[in-house]
């Protein structure tokens, strides 16, 4: 089964960039999802007996990485979610995602596409309505979608950072920075349960422990901690608002509209796929993208199991928004330091797709 999950933010993030910055430690306004599978897994070993029943967990979490056990649930990276309520009417609500890295091939006007295909290859995202149409065949508006739909999604703070050497009392000063989401949006992520091994009250009891602790780095200085509660999920396999409110009492019925485009995403056929996700291949050879980036994976982890905090050795995978011409098989990335014999680190390279048709 799969939810959408929304995060309510209560400070400020930091997620670090992709890209290194000289000097100043550069931030990002989204998570990938293998930045939220690393945090829900580190929640569950920290709460692993509440779960005595699950043995998979203790096959995974005790793995030596030689036999590694399959996690019952997979997750997206960041979308965003914007909500807008005109006086005196119901709150409305935009979905967006990682735009798709090729360009559409049913343009309404190609003279339009040719003025303003620079700009439109520069959005980060759009709405699951445009992508909708864009799998489905049905015309797009170029214009439209860029006057229209939000591109802004969050602002960034740059902070001043006092860095002393613990050997030689050396100093460093540099920047970092800090993300803040729009009043009017929240950030959210899909995931795909496998309930007959671990179900969705399992999954949000990690999300309970998770919020206290915080997603993202700078958690000692309060960034990453945020709310969820009941009115923060709903189904994308359900048919219709009834049946899903027997599920969810709380769902917030202004927001079936959105959930019906996701359910007729998943719904489409089709062998291409698109890439809501980071993305590690088990055999690099069966791979044919029809557009691709590649986002380089480094950093810090910190173990709840060992409390060690080092560097994992780094990685390249595939970014959110590339098209593949099939269905992929991802693996866990084992990102292990040099010398560190506590347990293994892997990053999660396991996709999470949508149908994709009419790439160009």
């Amino acid at each position: 089964m799969k939810y959408l999950i929304e995060l309510n933010f209560k400070s400020g993030v930091h997620f670090g960039s992709d890209v290194a910055g000289y000097g100043v430690e550069q931030v990002q306004g989204y998570a990938h999802s293998d930045t939220i599978f690393s945090a829900l897994i580190n929640t569950l070993a920290s709460i692993r007996g509440i779960f005595e029943d699950k043995k998979w967990i203790s096959g995974l979490l005790d793995s030596n990485g030689d036999d590694i056990v399959n996690v019952p649930f997979k997750v997206s990276s960041f979308g965003f979610v914007n909500s807008e309520a005109k006086e005196n009417s119901e709150p409305t609500y935009m979905y967006y995602i990682p735009k798709p890295l090729t360009l559409p091939i049913n343009i309404t006007n190609e003279g339009e596409m040719r003025t303003y295909s620079k700009d439109f290859r520069k959005r980060k995202f759009i709405s699951i309505d445009t992508y909708l149409k864009w799998i489905k065949g049905e015309p797009l508006d170029i214009k439209s979608i860029l006057d229209t739909e939000l591109q802004s999604f969050w602002v960034e703070q740059p902070k001043t950072q006092h860095l002393t050497d613990s050997l030689t009392s050396a100093s460093q000063i540099y920047r970092t920075g800090l993300v803040f989401y729009l009043d009017t949006v929240k950030p959210f992520f899909i995931v795909d349960i496998d309930e007959t091994i671990f179900t969705l009250d399992d999954f949000k009891k990690i999300l309970n422990n998770l919020k206290y602790t915080g997603l993202g780095g700078r958690k000692t200085s309060g960034c990453g901690s945020f709310d969820f509660s009941e009115k923060d999920w709903f189904c994308l396999n359900v048919d219709d608002t009834n049946d899903h409110m027997k599920i969810n009492q709380h769902f917030d019925k202004n927001k079936e509209s959105a959930r019906e485009v996701f359910k007729n995403i998943f719904a489409i056929n089709s062998n291409s796929q698109y890439l809501f996700s980071t993305y590690f291949p088990s055999d690099i050879n069966n791979e044919e993208p029809l557009a691709y980036s590649l986002v380089l994976r480094k950093g810090w982890f910190f173990s709840t199991s060992s409390y060690f905090q080092l560097k994992r050795q780094s990685c390249f995978m595939f970014g959110e928004g590339s098209v593949f011409e099939s269905k992929m098989n991802g693996a866990l990335a084992d990102v292990t330091p040099k010398g560190f014999t506590e347990h293994k680190i892997y990053r999660c390279g396991i996709p999470f797709t949508l149908p994709f048709c009419g790439a160009k």
